[in-house]
């Protein structure tokens, strides 16, 4: 009787252990999942609801901000309205949030934003069973890159005092 027990054992403590993979749920909880990861700086866990050209761009935007000396802040979304469609293998999720103390490109040029409203949306994937935030290549090109070098240099403007 000790002989079975002692197998059944070992292999019940073995699947214990493993990590269960990431179970993403509706692309409403990933993208609340994914934005909330993102805002606080886990990027290997954003990463996990990535699909894998989204990777890349969370790759590049992580080495953006690593440059930086400044310890990288805590953003906080607030999601004001959420609504996602689904199709087969596709969704896209529209949205609205309210922006308090951040920068962005808007029209070409890099402003402040204190209680705006944007309104978005976001593309997921559908891949083995579970939705994946999915920005495609063509928005994350050099477009996109030279908003976030413009947005860094006024950051470092507004960060170095002017004589």
């Amino acid at each position: 009787m000790k002989n079975i027990f002692l197998p059944f054992i070992s292999l019940l403590l073995l699947f214990s252990c493993q990590s269960e993979p990431t179970q993403s749920g509706s692309p409403e909880s990933v993208v609340r999942q994914w934005q909330d990861h993102m805002d606080k700086n886990e990027f290997g866990k954003a990463k996990e609801l990535s699909t894998p050209e989204t990777q890349v761009t969370i790759t590049s935007i992580e080495a953006l901000l690593s440059m930086d000396q400044e310890p990288i802040p805590i953003d906080t979304t607030e999601f004001i309205k959420l609504a996602c469609k689904e199709k087969e293998q596709d969704a896209v999720c529209y949205y609205s949030i309210k922006i308090e103390g951040e920068y962005l490109e808007l029209d070409g040029e890099i402003v402040k934003m204190d209680g705006e409203i944007i309104a978005d949306s976001f593309l997921l994937k559908k891949i083995k069973g579970n939705w994946l935030i999915d920005i495609p290549e063509e928005m994350a090109g050099d477009e996109e890159m030279e908003g976030m070098e413009e947005l860094l240099d006024a950051l470092m403007e507004e960060a170095i005092p002017q004589e």
